[in-house]
């Protein structure tokens, strides 16, 4: 039997389904009946309505059959409300990466105060309409990229299916409103103008990072190099515990997409870190590189502005006039960290490296891998990143990188 729980004047039920999940779902039914009648009525009703949501959950009944308890039970309940949207948001829970969660929950939060600013606070799940998720689509258009409004849809898209999947509605009205249709009502003029897409680096530039930037930069960039191009931050996180020295691997879980990779572990990779771990005064220290590792932690930007700059410096990017954005738009450099994620896969294939492992050592999902469900060898992966070594290696092959400043 699930038990209840009071929430926001409601009655909840809690219990396990049948994988061991703990749920809580609102039952719909006010604490304190609106009727005047005793609350040890409404008590009794929000325990039969627990009771048929758990065995909905456990499948021990259908859903329909189980819609149609739970309408005929709050048809005996006076002015119950339906579960509202902000009812069933507050208590989703996104999966994925910590990255995707973040994401997903920034647009469930966005999406709420956009209809509290609306007075829409009590509208009910299965009473949203396309067209005031296209209106909150075409509001975020006023602010941010396109692109970033495309990832609001995709959460809250994957909210509401999630909801219809619980059988608590029957349209997702965010699956309904096409991003195109989106961009030509509320900002026809911005389509195509607001997305920026970051330069691969050279062979020549990613050579001057690895050999001439100061430590711990020069690092942190083979990291991500020498590992296929991996993201910023899982680079500035990485771990000893994520190091196998003696099997040659380096362990990743990226933070965007919680995606398991184990990367063959270039020599010239093991020298660096290697090195770092010779130099460091405590040997208890979990991180590679624990200031960038705080330091992200802090404000993930930081890092990122930290090394644009020093791209600008070396003269690897160079200013240009940028152009004026609206809201809160960023201006966004054609070079960034970022860039070593464009430059690893395009050198891969000018290395003769095939698309199906040079995609395979990035990250990059592809359709085309997935249907003809191709695994690359980790002796594929391990020549891939080999030339990808002799692809930036120095010429007179003397060259180390800057050891002039302490690594951190």
């Amino acid at each position: 039997m699930a038990s209840l729980k009071q929430r926001g004047g409601k009655y909840y039920a809690q219990f396990y389904d049948k994988d061991g999940k703990q749920c809580r779902v609102s039952t719909g039914i006010d604490v304190t009946p609106k009727d005047g009648s005793k609350p040890a009525i409404n008590r009794r009703r929000a325990q039969h309505a627990a009771d048929i949501i758990e065995r909905r959950a456990k499948g021990e009944t259908s859903g329909a059959d189980a819609a149609a308890a739970l309408h005929a039970l709050a048809s005996m309940v006076a002015d119950t409300p339906s579960l509202t949207v902000r009812e069933y948001l507050e208590r989703y829970e996104p999966s994925g990466g910590e990255s995707n969660r973040n994401n997903a929950r920034r647009a469930v939060r966005l999406f709420l105060d956009f209809l509290t600013a609306r007075n829409m606070d009590s509208v009910a799940l299965a009473d949203v309409k396309p067209k005031t998720c296209a209106e909150f689509l075409g509001e975020m258009l006023q602010s941010v990229a396109s692109g970033t409004v495309g990832v609001y849809r995709n959460h809250l898209t994957a909210a509401f299916n999630r909801a219809a999947r619980e059988e608590l509605l029957t349209r997702n009205a965010f699956a309904l409103v096409r991003m195109d249709e989106v961009m030509n009502q509320y900002a026809p003029d911005m389509k195509g103008r607001d997305k920026t897409e970051r330069d691969p680096f050279t062979p020549a530039e990613m050579q001057k990072i690895l050999f001439e930037f100061p430590q711990p930069w020069c690092d942190l960039a083979a990291v991500s190099f020498f590992t296929g191009g991996q993201r910023i931050g899982d680079c500035c996180t990485l771990t000893w515990g994520q190091v196998d020295f003696e099997s040659g691997l380096v362990h990743i879980c990226t933070q965007k997409t919680a995606k398991k990779l184990a990367q063959p572990l270039d020599p010239e990779l093991r020298r660096r870190l290697e090195a770092i771990r010779a130099q460091m005064a405590d040997k208890t220290e979990p991180h590679v590189f624990p200031t960038l590792a705080r330091q992200f932690a802090r404000s993930k930007g930081t890092v990122s502005t930290a090394f644009t700059s020093l791209l600008r410096f070396h003269g690897i990017l160079t200013d240009e006039p940028a152009e004026a954005r609206k809201g809160r738009r960023r201006t966004v450099s054609k070079k960034s960290f970022h860039s070593i994620r464009h430059a690893a896969p395009s050198i891969m294939q000018e290395m003769g490296v095939p698309q199906a492992v040079s995609q395979d050592v990035t990250g990059h999902d592809s359709r085309a891998i997935h249907e003809l469900y191709t695994s690359t060898s980790l002796a594929a992966r391990a020549e891939a990143l080999s030339k990808l070594a002799d692809a930036v290696r120095p010429t007179d092959d003397t060259s180390t990188p800057n050891s002039n400043r302490r690594h951190d």
